[in-house]
């Protein structure tokens, strides 16, 4: 008992005392803390940027719209035109796949394609409504056949250079590697929508009719000249050189090439006709009327880049004064060209003398002088 007391008041006395502190440390140095170090960029880390960081500019192309009925034009979705029949509307677009929609003004038909702008040059989207078919039972006016015919007549005349084009590069050297069917091939294909357009109407007279009989046939003739010519220079890219089959081909082409012309009679029917003549681009219409102002300068361009230089004939005055395939004229003694035409009419007004002809090459603007002969052909 005396213990259990003893050990109760121990517990009370430990409980009622004071905690008692606790011996003291002795305080360590002081703790300075530091942040890290940011390294710093060095001249070559900035300039191990990837390029994506650079935007590169956007390449873009032309579209060039021509609806055979007054029509609304929309692009992707979004209106870009209101055109009459047979008039053209040009609108930049980037380079891809765009949807082109129309319809007529009273929005009775429909049409829809989807079209690729070119990388150089325009592309013609030509829209046709088949179902004008009907409405064409009746008989169209003489002048809007015309201007549908010189419609064909210049999209033979494109057939005709971009087919002569291949031929002069399968003549160099090698020169049939940088070569393309492209323009052949789009040229064709637009010869071929003028072609059902004009299918679409009816002739006024006896004359007009035997003159679409005979457009028909030139084009018949052009498809196979453009697919021969075509395959000429496929066989030589493939065998490394022009002889051989590529020769024989391009043979068999060039034997086809007087059937793209018209018969007389065809031409005939035309010859007296304004709008005919008036529809056909300065070029052609100049050569037709055998202009006293035209000559002959060894170099053709295609009628939707009247100013694209496409082929240069050997021993030509165009070759002489330093042109190429690929070059694109701008000016000639300061003043803007809007055609071959232009070009040759300041060659003719400067015979003897010189001039500066502005061009681009290689997409970049060049300005020289070139020295014009006494004598032009």
């Amino acid at each position: 008992m005396k213990r259990s007391t003893t050990a109760l008041l121990s517990l009370l006395l430990l409980t009622w005392l004071p905690a008692l502190p606790a011996p003291a440390q002795e305080a360590g140095p002081p703790v300075t803390r530091r942040k890290p170090a940011r390294p710093k960029p060095t001249e070559s880390s900035a300039a191990e940027k990837p390029a994506e960081s650079r935007p590169a500019a956007a390449e873009s192309g032309v579209l060039v719209f021509r609806c055979d009925r007054d029509c609304v034009v929309l692009l992707d979705g979004r209106k870009v035109a209101q055109l009459a029949a047979r008039a053209q509307h040009r609108h930049t677009v980037s380079m891809g796949e765009h949807i082109v929609e129309a319809t007529t003004v009273d929005g009775a038909l429909r049409w829809e394609e989807i079209v690729k702008p070119e990388a150089k040059g325009q592309k013609i989207v030509n829209i046709v409504f088949a179902e004008a078919a009907a409405a064409a039972a009746a008989v169209t006016p003489p002048e809007q056949f015309d201007r549908a015919a010189a419609a064909v007549y210049t999209a033979l005349d494109d057939v005709r250079v971009a087919g002569a084009a291949i031929g002069s590069a399968l003549k160099r050297n090698f020169g049939f590697h940088k070569a393309s069917n492209d323009a052949l091939h789009s040229a064709t294909a637009n010869l071929k929508r003028e072609l059902d357009a004009l299918k679409l109407m009816t002739p006024a007279d006896e004359a007009r009719k035997k003159a679409a009989t005979d457009l028909d046939r030139a084009a018949g003739a052009a498809d196979q000249y453009s697919q021969t010519m075509a395959r000429a220079l496929v066989s030589a890219q493939e065998k490394n050189s022009s002889r051989g089959e590529p020769q024989d081909l391009t043979a068999q082409a060039l034997a086809l090439l007087p059937g793209l012309g018209w018969a007389p009679d065809t031409m005939q029917v035309f010859a007296q006709s304004a709008a005919f003549k008036d529809a056909l681009p300065e070029d052609i219409r100049a050569r037709l009327a055998q202009d006293p102002q035209d000559l002959r300068l060894g170099a053709d361009s295609l009628s939707a880049s009247p100013l694209l230089i496409v082929d240069v004939q050997k021993g030509s005055l165009a070759e002489d004064l330093g042109l190429k395939p690929g070059d694109r004229l701008i000016s000639a003694g300061g003043q803007e060209l809007g055609s071959l035409m232009d070009f040759k009419r300041a060659l003719r007004s400067h015979m003897g003398g010189r001039f500066v002809l502005g061009f681009e090459r290689d997409g970049k603007r060049q300005d020289r002088e070139v020295k014009v002969p006494s004598r032009l052909p």
